[in-house]
């Protein structure tokens, strides 16, 4: 049987004037795509007007929203501008957001997630002043309905939005029920539907061959091969947004299982990151990943404690390297000492990346205890 992927719409509605975060939002799908769509077998699509509407004869607004369709999460996203307003509300966003808590109120769907930006401006019109007003009476009226939250400037809305994404694609994945009954839904569009996996687009059998008769067990050689530098510089990246993706994933469950946690999770610099858990307000545990170990780039260095200095990269309680076969990329323990390795030193032979990735985050979770 194949397997199936969760297809997660999500739709991003805001008025012009916060066009960084909605090219952030791509960025983070994709990134969310590539770590937790792999581990909990999802793919989220972004839907918005810029790339999901095309032209036609009708009331503008009413031709994005009938192209755009239906959705699972609907982002909103305001700063000080309100938009221009459409025949039945006073902006684009206000009407996308009407249609959206409709929805909601009759089916419990979309997950609604609203973001307002309180960056400081300095208006220079009325009209400056008559928009930012709009966004505030929106914001009130938000109030009565439900939650919303905040970022500073659209340099840190990744670091908001992305959270919320895990936390409603968990609720998605865990309701197998709602998920089939999107399924049998025979209305245009569904908002979530599931996709066989590898069963899109099949490509033809050569003609003269029967599909059905070519045996998927037919033994093909593995031929060797040489790994690049660039290669094995681009597996160990992709390794730490892995391990960083899956970090934030496990963060968000734990905090969702005991409220008395909370936890920072913040990069460094672009190759290294750091993670502080606290525990009733107090910190528990700190670590440090990054890229980087002895004499070498190719490797994963780990740190954990107290009072960790995130510029001081010469200590580590761990560290693991990239080894191949000269078939695939791996990993193995670079350390002599089992009690200073990730994973604590149980590998004697190479280790695929999914499993790196998960010790890295067991052996920091094995210290919060």
């Amino acid at each position: 049987m194949a397997d199936t992927i969760t297809l997660i719409r999500v739709f991003v509605a805001s008025p012009g004037d916060v066009s960084e975060e909605r090219n952030t939002m791509k960025k983070v799908i994709d990134e969310i795509n590539k770590t937790m769509g792999t581990y909990r077998g999802c793919r989220l699509e972004l839907k918005r007007w810029e790339t999901d509407s095309f032209p036609g004869m009708g009331r503008p607004q009413g031709l994005i929203n009938m192209q755009i369709g239906s959705h699972d999460v609907f982002v909103g996203i305001m700063w000080k501008r309100f938009g221009a307003p459409t025949d039945v509300a006073e902006s684009g966003t206000e009407e996308e957001f009407n249609r959206a808590y409709e929805t909601w109120s009759r089916t419990g769907k979309p997950h609604i997630m609203f973001y307002f930006c309180t960056k400081s401006f300095y208006p220079v019109s009325s009209e400056d002043n008559d928009q930012m007003a709009k966004v505030l009476a929106f914001r009130q009226r938000i109030e009565k309905k439900g939650l919303y939250d905040t970022y500073s400037d659209p340099g840190g809305f990744a670091d908001v939005v992305r959270p919320g994404l895990i936390h409603v694609i968990e609720e998605v994945l865990n309701q197998p029920s709602r998920l089939m009954h999107d399924l049998d839904d025979q209305s245009p569009a569904p908002a979530t539907s599931m996709i066989q996996a590898g069963q899109m687009d099949p490509e033809p059998a050569p003609i003269g061959i029967h599909a059905e008769s070519i045996s998927s067990n037919i033994p093909l050689p593995r031929i060797p091969r040489t790994f690049s530098d660039l290669e094995k510089r681009r597996f160990i990246s992709d390794t730490l947004t892995k391990i960083r993706s899956y970090f934030e994933i496990a963060l968000v469950a734990l905090k969702k299982g005991d409220p008395r946690i909370d936890y920072e999770l913040r990069d460094i610099n672009a190759e290294s990151f750091m993670c502080d858990v606290y525990l009733d307000g107090k910190l528990r545990n700190s670590c440090k990943i990054w890229i980087g170990g002895i004499g070498t780039a190719n490797g994963l260095s780990y740190q954990e404690g107290q009072g960790i200095d995130p510029n001081n990269f010469n200590s580590f309680n761990g560290w693991v390297s990239i080894t191949d076969d000269g078939f695939d990329l791996s990993f193995m323990s670079s350390l002599g000492d089992p009690r200073n390795s990730v994973g604590y030193g149980r590998y004697q032979t190479s280790v695929a990346q999914g499993q790196i990735v998960e010790d890295f985050w067991t052996r920091f979770a094995a210290s919060l205890g």
